[in-house]
């Protein structure tokens, strides 16, 4: 079977809409040369998605990501789809590190190149178990990572094999709002803040009532702060909070797609402790908005080109608070910031990256 009619096998552990999932789906829906099945817990919604794409002829469920011995099952399971669909497979795509540890034997033994595409924060214990493998010469890896940060993480589990910096695609249908007014003025409208993603310590959620404190303190300006996630699974302090109704605070819940969360932001805050790429601020940028995110890796690599009215240390929630006023007080500015922003942020469309994504699977 030629290339072009034989698969690449996608691997994921995660089943619902997280990052590394997003950026799957982006892949595929975008794909006009590769076709593809995926193997993973996708949740039914998550796997309709996947079907809709003209480049995915199958899904097969996995164990989901529970334990130890489900990994072990996901292993045993992903390696009798590959004897059993070896003829019809010409690789498989590892989405993170926790999917290649469990695919590296399998290819292995049927000898299918392995291409791992690192989304991770942290370096999996079952990576470090395989790593003796994975940077072997007994499998063709391939190593791909969203940032320099999710690159440098993959280090003792690769050796000496180079790894490409492909970040994450971000399809600008799905999160592009048609701005259709001017910015707003100081003195006609409140300064919207937009919070978006897991409500999580992870997150940075639990300093975001002291940086609204700090940025109501430095500006004379009305502040509004619209919260979009969901609160089920959010960090108790930051629920309680949220449920306490303080003033100009909205949640708004979980939107998708994220255009509808962007359409009437004038900046958005991202306090993150540790984050592999930044999806929620690259999407940021590319609807030409101001981000204020914390001066992380990540966020660096992002933000290089506006830094210095993005970034602020964890540490000091002043310094955040200081940022927001500025923009707040300066709507120009604001404007200035957010065109160089979507300038930066083009490298992330989707339209660029997956064909970049796609050579490293050939």
């Amino acid at each position: 079977m030629s290339n072009a009619r034989s698969h690449v096998l996608v691997v994921s552990l995660s089943g619902w809409r997280g990052g590394s999932v997003i950026s799957l789906l982006t892949v595929v829906e975008a794909s006009r040369n590769t076709r593809y099945l995926a193997a993973g817990p996708f949740h039914p919604s998550i796997s309709e998605q996947l079907l809709q794409s003209q480049s995915v002829d199958e899904v097969i469920g996995l164990p989901g990501m529970k334990n130890a011995r489900s990994k072990v099952w996901s292993a045993i399971s992903l390696t009798a789809i590959l004897l059993a669909r070896r003829s019809k497979v010409r690789a498989v795509w590892a989405n993170g590190l926790s999917e290649a540890a469990i695919s590296v034997l399998a290819c292995a033994l049927i000898r299918k190149p392995l291409i791992v595409w690192i989304h991770n924060t942290e370096l999996p214990v079952s990576a470090r178990l395989f790593k003796r493998l994975l940077a072997s010469r007994l499998v063709h890896v391939k190593w791909l990572a969203v940032s320099t940060v999710a690159s440098t993480l993959s280090a003792p589990v690769r050796g000496r094999r180079a790894c490409f910096i492909v970040p994450n695609p971000i399809n600008a249908d799905a999160i592009s709002q048609r701005r259709t007014q001017a910015p707003t003025t100081v003195s006609t409208m409140p300064f919207k803040i937009g919070v978006l993603g897991t409500l999580r310590y992870r997150k940075g959620v639990d300093v975001i009532p002291s940086i609204l404190a700090a940025a109501r303190m430095a500006t004379s300006r009305e502040l509004e702060l619209f919260i979009f996630g969901g609160i089920k699974n959010a960090m108790p302090e930051f629920r309680e909070w949220i449920e306490s109704l303080p003033a100009g605070v909205h949640h708004m819940g979980s939107v998708f797609p994220p255009s509808a969360a962007y359409e009437d932001l004038d900046v958005v805050l991202c306090p993150s402790r540790q984050e592999s790429f930044g999806r929620v601020v690259a999407e940021a940028m590319l609807n030409g908005l101001p981000v204020v995110a914390s001066r992380i890796p990540a966020f660096e690599e992002l933000l290089h080109d506006t830094a210095e009215y993005a970034l602020f240390d964890l540490d000091s929630p002043a310094s955040a608070g200081a940022l927001l006023a500025a923009l707040a007080d300066d709507p120009s500015l604001a404007e200035r910031v957010g065109k160089r922003n979507a300038i930066t942020a083009h490298q992330f469309s989707a339209a660029r990256v997956v064909p970049v994504f796609e050579t490293h699977l050939s």
